[in-house]
């Protein structure tokens, strides 16, 4: 694995720490402007990964990477997972339920705002099929 240099927001490191102490694989989403520049965050990446990245780079396109949890474990001992399991440690003995509470509804609203772009998308292919189809008879 290599070390790579991204951004993440705090609810991508507090998902990557959850599927972490869950013992499970964690989807993340880089929009564009999290990879088109150097960021502050360190992670252990495959090189498909790499390739991932670059390639959307280039095409002005963010990306979706998944980690597996053996990737987690290795992030934990030689990327930026131990500073951050700390400082999360810390904010969320300190911030208490309601951290939590304000994670369950920012993913709640994060979810939505997702599940009505996908509305909107789906919409609109069946819209373009709809057309396809009725151009085809003609």
């Amino acid at each position: 694995m290599i070390r790579t240099i991204v951004t993440l927001s705090e609810s991508q490191i507090q998902k990557i720490k959850n599927a972490y102490e869950k013992k499970t694989s964690v989807t993340i989403f880089l929009s564009y402007d999290k990879i088109k520049q150097s960021g502050k965050h360190t992670l252990l990446l495959t090189k498909s990964q790499i390739n991932k990245i670059d390639n959307n780079r280039a095409l002005k396109k963010g990306v979706i990477l998944k980690l597996k949890y053996e990737q987690l474990k290795t992030n934990r001992t030689g990327g930026f997972l131990p500073i951050h399991f700390a400082a999360l440690g810390a904010l969320g003995a300190l911030a208490g339920g309601s951290a939590a509470i304000a994670n369950a509804v920012k993913t709640s609203q994060h979810q939505s705002a997702e599940e009505v772009e996908m509305k909107r998308h789906n919409r609109e292919m069946e819209k373009l099929a709809e057309k396809a189809k009725n151009w085809s008879r003609s």
